[in-house]
């Protein structure tokens, strides 16, 4: 019997092995976004690990919104946690959620 391959997303990639805490901003969000090629990932049926080391602090809304909310949109909130598994602290984990709100809240254009 083959063995599917795991996919895995590393956050450590992004935190120089511990000496960034805190990942922020939209483009560099759309900069991970690209890195991992999350347009392709999105049509893949096997579930996708993002491992978020414990060492990050922070995963602000904006660098979430940069990575993940075309990903959110089309996938809708249950959709989205089942196929990208969130491995990371309670803390982290509480600003994926806030990061998948944010995605799906209808904003109005700013002129």
């Amino acid at each position: 019997m083959m063995e599917a391959m795991m996919t895995e997303i590393l956050f450590s990639e992004l935190t120089e092995d511990g000496k960034v805490r805190n990942l922020v901003g939209h483009e560099r969000g759309e900069s991970a976004r690209d890195r991992w090629t999350l347009d392709d990932l999105d049509l893949d049926d096997d579930a996708i690990d993002v491992i978020v080391p414990v060492e990050l602090l922070t995963l602000s809304s904006s660098f979430f919104q940069g990575m993940f909310a075309q990903s959110v949109k089309k996938l809708g909130r249950d959709g989205f946690l089942d196929h990208y598994r969130f491995r990371a602290s309670a803390i982290v984990l509480q600003q994926v959620d806030e990061g998948i709100r944010d995605s799906l809240m209808k904003r109005s254009a700013l002129g």
